[in-house]
Protein backbone atom coordinates (compact mmCIF):
# COMPACT_ATOMS: atom_id res chain seq x y z
CA UNK A 1 0.00 0.00 0.00
CA UNK A 2 2.86 2.41 0.77
CA UNK A 3 4.82 1.82 -1.88
CA UNK A 4 1.75 2.13 -4.46
CA UNK A 5 1.08 5.71 -2.53
CA UNK A 6 4.58 6.94 -3.09
CA UNK A 7 4.65 5.70 -6.83
CA UNK A 8 1.51 7.18 -7.35
CA UNK A 9 2.52 10.74 -5.69
CA UNK A 10 5.82 9.92 -8.13
CA UNK A 11 3.98 9.77 -11.08
CA UNK A 12 1.70 13.27 -10.33
CA UNK A 13 4.83 15.15 -9.12
CA UNK A 14 6.36 14.19 -12.98
CA UNK A 15 3.22 15.43 -14.00
CA UNK A 16 3.28 18.74 -12.72
CA UNK A 17 6.66 18.60 -13.40
CA UNK A 18 5.85 18.24 -17.02
CA UNK A 19 3.19 20.48 -16.95
CA UNK A 20 4.88 23.14 -15.42
CA UNK A 21 7.57 23.24 -18.09
CA UNK A 22 5.71 23.20 -21.10
CA UNK A 23 3.28 26.14 -19.23
CA UNK A 24 6.83 28.17 -18.74
CA UNK A 25 7.59 27.67 -22.08
CA UNK A 26 4.27 28.50 -23.13
CA UNK A 27 3.98 31.77 -21.25
CA UNK A 28 7.47 33.33 -22.66
CA UNK A 29 6.10 32.22 -26.36
CA UNK A 30 2.76 34.22 -25.26
CA UNK A 31 4.87 36.97 -23.85
CA UNK A 32 7.75 36.55 -27.38
CA UNK A 33 4.52 36.91 -29.15
CA UNK A 34 2.76 40.25 -27.71
CA UNK A 35 6.16 41.65 -27.94
CA UNK A 36 6.19 41.34 -31.86
CA UNK A 37 2.64 42.75 -31.96
CA UNK A 38 3.58 45.62 -30.04
CA UNK A 39 6.31 46.13 -32.17
CA UNK A 40 4.39 46.17 -35.11
CA UNK A 41 1.70 48.18 -33.37
CA UNK A 42 4.11 50.81 -32.75
CA UNK A 43 5.28 50.72 -36.45
CA UNK A 44 2.37 51.35 -37.50
CA UNK A 45 1.24 54.21 -35.27
CA UNK A 46 4.99 55.84 -35.29
CA UNK A 47 4.89 55.94 -39.23
CA UNK A 48 0.96 56.31 -39.56
CA UNK A 49 0.85 53.89 -41.92
CA UNK A 50 -2.57 52.08 -43.35
CA UNK A 51 -0.53 49.46 -45.77
CA UNK A 52 -2.57 46.12 -46.34
CA UNK A 53 0.38 43.62 -45.52
CA UNK A 54 1.20 45.45 -42.09
CA UNK A 55 -1.86 45.34 -41.24
CA UNK A 56 -2.33 41.75 -42.50
CA UNK A 57 0.53 40.81 -39.98
CA UNK A 58 -0.74 42.66 -37.11
CA UNK A 59 -3.67 40.67 -37.52
CA UNK A 60 -1.47 37.56 -38.07
CA UNK A 61 0.50 38.52 -34.60
CA UNK A 62 -2.78 39.06 -32.84
CA UNK A 63 -3.62 35.40 -33.76
CA UNK A 64 -0.57 33.42 -32.92
CA UNK A 65 -0.57 36.12 -29.33
CA UNK A 66 -4.81 34.84 -28.56
CA UNK A 67 -3.47 31.21 -29.51
CA UNK A 68 -0.61 31.22 -27.34
CA UNK A 69 -2.40 32.59 -24.36
CA UNK A 70 -5.27 30.15 -24.77
CA UNK A 71 -2.73 27.03 -24.58
CA UNK A 72 -0.95 28.48 -21.57
CA UNK A 73 -4.28 28.55 -20.30
CA UNK A 74 -5.50 25.25 -21.12
CA UNK A 75 -2.28 23.85 -19.65
CA UNK A 76 -2.85 26.28 -15.98
CA UNK A 77 -6.12 24.55 -16.28
CA UNK A 78 -4.93 21.01 -16.68
CA UNK A 79 -2.49 21.58 -13.89
CA UNK A 80 -5.41 22.44 -11.64
CA UNK A 81 -7.19 19.56 -12.97
CA UNK A 82 -4.19 17.55 -11.58
CA UNK A 83 -3.64 18.92 -8.33
CA UNK A 84 -7.92 18.67 -7.27
CA UNK A 85 -7.60 15.40 -8.76
CA UNK A 86 -5.21 14.35 -5.88
CA UNK A 87 -4.92 16.98 -3.39
CA UNK A 88 -3.68 14.25 -0.68
CA UNK A 89 -0.87 13.43 -2.81
CA UNK A 90 0.18 17.11 -3.52
CA UNK A 91 -0.35 18.02 -0.38
CA UNK A 92 2.00 15.50 0.60
CA UNK A 93 4.16 16.92 -2.08
CA UNK A 94 3.93 20.46 -1.24
CA UNK A 95 4.81 19.79 2.25
CA UNK A 96 7.97 17.96 0.70
CA UNK A 97 9.11 20.34 -1.33
CA UNK A 98 9.02 22.89 1.19
CA UNK A 99 10.81 20.93 3.57
CA UNK A 100 13.71 20.50 0.74
CA UNK A 101 13.67 23.77 0.16
CA UNK A 102 14.09 25.06 3.73
CA UNK A 103 16.51 22.85 4.13
CA UNK A 104 18.39 23.78 1.06
CA UNK A 105 17.58 27.62 2.04
CA UNK A 106 19.65 27.09 4.80
CA UNK A 107 22.46 25.40 3.44
CA UNK A 108 22.78 28.21 1.62
CA UNK A 109 22.89 30.76 3.59
CA UNK A 110 25.44 28.69 5.81
CA UNK A 111 27.65 28.95 2.64
CA UNK A 112 27.45 32.45 2.36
Amino acid sequence: MMLHLLHSQQITAEKLRIINEALEHAEERAMRFQERHDRILSQVCSYYLCNQQVLEALAESRFAMNEALGFADGLRKMQMRILCAYPGEVDGLILHRLAENTSSGSATQRDS
